[in-house]
């Protein structure tokens, strides 16, 4: 059947924009463009300029509607264009999805965009496997560990304070565990096609040791699943920007910590929407025995970047510049597993601020951060690499209220 009149003159209209785009792009700078190695193919976050109006705003996301439209009527769309994210947080302003390479460099040719970033893999950072029984909780209550292996008790002080909200940005939690004792709770899932469960384990393991009940630091503190990971444990840059919107978006008080025990390789993107935003973020400094400059969102200069030591207060062999850490696991609401890792090391510091806010009622993130850094045992580490900070965790606890291990 042939066409009518109306759809050819639409096709030369759209085409004739397209022209248009292409000559603007001829004149114009192009925009930074920034792409790792595991790059995702097609898959590109666009970080807009913080300054723009909120009109301007919508005349790029109409401008790159007509765009795609364009391709799409002229079979150009090869790849299934569509934006999947958008992010609006305090002044950061950008959007992800899936676009053909000449979009991108229209895109980039606007002079409302900043730099446009390849979306990228994450994973949960790996765990380790390693025996014998548990000390890290113990470890962070005792400023002097004259016999690791004799001391089995965490002391901390068990105060009715303020409500602290925890968001566990991983693979989700088993709220169901009775370790929890009816703090968990479900917030979102991110990645499409994914169900609102912890198939993967390693997201119920760090929130168990963030506020168990037999496990946890912070053992008042609600947590709350946004499942930023798949269930094999890897992701995208854009779900994690996605998750830390949503968190951003909905915590209810001003008491928040975001962990994020997961990595990947340097975003721009990724850091820069990694700032407080009235939160506290801590995140695993990965456990590949690198610079974690090199990684996101470890090189988030306002997160708290946390690294693994041992038993024997040195640095662990696989941490970026605990081990042996029992927690709640996923098979069962009543199942425990011993991992190691940063991953496992970043939940007590995000546990640690929890507990903070707690006893102190402090709550904006700089307050909690000089709180921690004051508390922390300083120079006992051994073993650090040059330029790394000599701090390790403690609660501050007076020793008439405990818990066993």
């Amino acid at each position: 059947m042939s066409r009518s009149i109306w759809e050819l003159m639409l096709i030369i209209v759209l085409a004739a924009n397209l022209v248009l785009a292409i000559g603007e792009q001829a004149t114009t700078p192009l925009a930074p463009l920034f792409c790792p190695v595991a790059a995702v193919p097609h898959s590109y976050i666009v970080i807009l300029s913080p300054d723009l109006s909120r009109t301007r705003i919508v005349d790029h996301f109409r401008w790159l509607t007509r765009l795609m439209t364009a391709y799409e009527i002229n079979g150009c769309d090869h790849v299934g264009m569509l934006v999947t994210r958008r992010y609006d947080v305090q002044g950061f302003i950008g959007y992800a999805g899936t676009f053909e390479d000449g979009v991108i460099d229209r895109i980039r040719a606007r002079e409302e965009v900043l730099y446009v970033e390849c979306d990228a893999r994450v994973h949960v950072v790996e765990e380790k496997v390693q025996y014998p029984a548990p000390w890290g909780l113990a470890r962070i209550s005792h400023r002097h560990f004259h016999d690791p292996c004799a001391t089995r008790m965490y002391f901390y002080k068990d105060v009715p304070g303020p409500n602290v909200e925890v968001y566990v940005l991983d693979t989700g939690i088993r709220t169901d565990h009775v370790d929890f004792i009816g703090r968990a709770s479900w917030g979102i899932t991110v990645p499409e096609n994914e169900e609102d469960i912890d198939v993967n384990g390693h997201g119920t393991h760090v929130a168990g040791i963030i506020g168990g009940r037999a496990f946890g630091v912070a053992k008042r503190s609600r947590l709350i699943a946004v499942k930023v990971m798949r269930s094999d444990g890897s992701g995208a840059i854009s779900d994690v920007m996605a998750g830390m919107q949503w968190v951003v978006d909905h915590h209810k008080t001003n008491r928040t910590v975001i962990n994020m025990s997961l990595g990947g390789p340097k975003s721009k993107a990724l850091n820069a929407m990694s700032v407080e935003h009235g939160v506290v973020v801590v995140v695993a400094a990965g456990n590949s025995d690198v610079d974690a400059c090199e990684n996101s969102p470890a090189s988030a200069r306002q997160a708290i970047s946390v690294g693994a030591t041992t038993i024997q207060d040195t640095k662990a062999y696989f941490s970026n510049y605990g081990m042996n850490i029992p927690s709640t696991w996923n098979t069962s609401p009543r199942s425990t597993r011993i991992l190691s890792g940063t991953s496992m090391a970043a939940p007590h510091v995000a546990g640690l601020a929890a507990y903070a806010m707690q006893v102190t009622g402090k709550a904006h993130p700089h307050e909690i951060r000089s709180i921690m850094q004051a508390w922390a045992t300083k120079n006992v580490l051994k073993y650090l690499p040059n330029q790394t900070p000599n701090e390790l965790a403690y609660n501050n606890a007076s020793n008439h209220i405990y818990a066993a291990i």
